[in-house]
């Protein structure tokens, strides 16, 4: 039943978008119309911080975004009331927005609104379950006693986390809601959609939110399947813990093959991407294992269970090598899953913020009790251009491009990927900021 519950909230989210120019002047706004009930007689153009309330304060965030010095900023958990005195909750995701008219060169802001009240009809299904339980497992008068206490203790426990295992583990213990954690040994995954920042830029809202939907919906189930926890959404990007609440030995196991049926189901993603009118779109994985910080981490009026610690730095850094289709794994990954990996290639790399260069290793697959493989991956042949085409190229730091720009030609060409000629020599796996020239 809990399960149906959480297929139910990622299955059913209700989105609508508002687009703001460069004056942060709201002038078109869609999608679902139940997102406007309480805002929807109101005219536009209109101030987006009187559209958006909430945005009130942000005002330095908002040109960040618009200036591209921000990628992008969340706010969640937003509660309003609607007309009928109905409270509903909100995320709202705010991005850099490039108008489709060609005449018009004014950066804009896109604000996507989630509608995530769902997860209030899941927290009193859950409530109503657990009150059951505490009923038959006591006599009367104790249980009377007791009730009270547990429902004002799973009502504000089930407005912070999202998975039943996080929840069972806080309910054991009395503490379960103050804030602090313990270390432990976890595998950490994070994945990424690649340049889904600069193609967002490029639809409009709609697909936006309608490609975000369809993966986020289908890698849910897959991190599920394999008793990950869902640390966050950041973005279009996935933070998952394995070994968190429930420590088992095959963590490390369990989120390699998590990763690449997630590679698998892409192409499943992609097909309803296409029926939907959507361009292909591709992620990146990367997968460390170690000690980590695992526990309620916040404030006492915003508290989410989560992991924090330098492996889970490590973890973003491995990411950051991959392109789509790829998975990364760390050293300490590689030896807590043991022979069953098939490793398509390995790197020496030297990731910002670690003092000495580390091993990571492309994988292809996994055997044992698995068994999920990846295609065998073939060189390509690229195709020698007839005439090289001119480029400029900025070597990029994380998702940021440095000022220093290099000219150079590509003279070999295939799909996403191509032979670049430069009068400077790059490592490899170094992230570049492409733009062609016009002769």
């Amino acid at each position: 039943m809990q399960a149906k519950l959480l297929k139910s909230l990622f299955s059913e989210q209700k989105t609508g978008y508002v687009i703001a120019n460069h004056h942060l002047t709201v002038f078109e706004h869609g999608g679902d119309p139940t997102i406007f009930l309480d805002i929807q007689d109101l005219p536009t153009p209109l101030p987006l911080l009187e559209f958006i309330p909430e945005l009130n304060g942000c005002e330095d965030i908002l040109q960040d975004i618009l200036s591209g010095v921000l990628p992008t900023f969340q706010l969640e958990s937003l509660n309003r009331t609607r007309p009928n005195g109905e409270l509903y909750y909100l995320n709202l995701t705010l991005l850099h927005h490039t108008p489709e008219e060609s005449d018009n060169t004014q950066p804009q802001l896109l604000v996507i609104l989630a509608d995530t009240s769902a997860w209030v009809q899941t927290q009193h299904a859950l409530t109503q379950q657990r009150n059951e339980l505490r009923l038959l497992q006591y006599n009367l008068d104790k249980a009377n006693k007791e009730l009270k206490k547990a429902n004002q203790f799973i009502r504000k426990t089930f407005g912070r986390y999202l998975s039943d295992e996080v929840v069972d583990t806080i309910l054991e213990s009395p503490d379960g809601l103050s804030l602090g954690g313990e270390k432990r040994l976890v595998s950490i995954m994070m994945s990424d959609l690649r340049g889904f920042t600069s193609l967002g830029e490029q639809l409009p809202a709609e697909s936006v939110v309608g490609i975000i939907n369809i993966y986020l919906d289908m890698m849910t189930e897959i991190i599920l399947k394999y008793q990950g926890t869902i640390d966050e959404f950041i973005g279009d990007a996935i933070l998952a813990v394995f070994g968190a609440p429930t420590q088992r030995e095959n963590d490390a196991q369990r989120t390699v093959a998590c990763a690449l049926e997630m590679q698998l189901a892409m192409e499943e993603v992609n097909k309803r991407n296409r029926a939907a009118g959507y361009p292909d779109v591709a992620i990146g994985i990367g997968i460390n294992t170690g000690i980590a910080v695992i526990g309620n981490i916040g404030s006492h009026k915003r508290t989410k269970y989560g992991v924090i610690g330098r492996h889970l730095n490590l973890t973003s850094r491995i990411e950051s090598y991959t392109v789509g289709g790829q998975i990364f794994v760390s050293e300490s990954t590689l030896e807590a899953c043991g022979p069953i990996l098939r490793i398509d290639d390995q790197f020496e790399v030297m990731p910002k913020g670690v003092k000495q260069s580390i091993i990571i290793s492309d994988i292809g697959g996994i055997g044992g009790d698995f068994n999920i493989f990846l295609p065998e991956k073939e060189p390509p042949e690229l195709l020698a251009l007839q005439q090289p085409l001119a480029i400029k190229f900025n070597i990029l730091s994380g998702k940021h491009a440095s000022q220093q720009q290099y000219e150079g030609k590509v003279l070999k060409l295939l799909m996403n990927m191509a032979e670049i000629q430069a009068d400077i020599a790059v490592e490899k796996l170094t992230n570049l900021k492409v733009t062609l020239l016009d002769e």
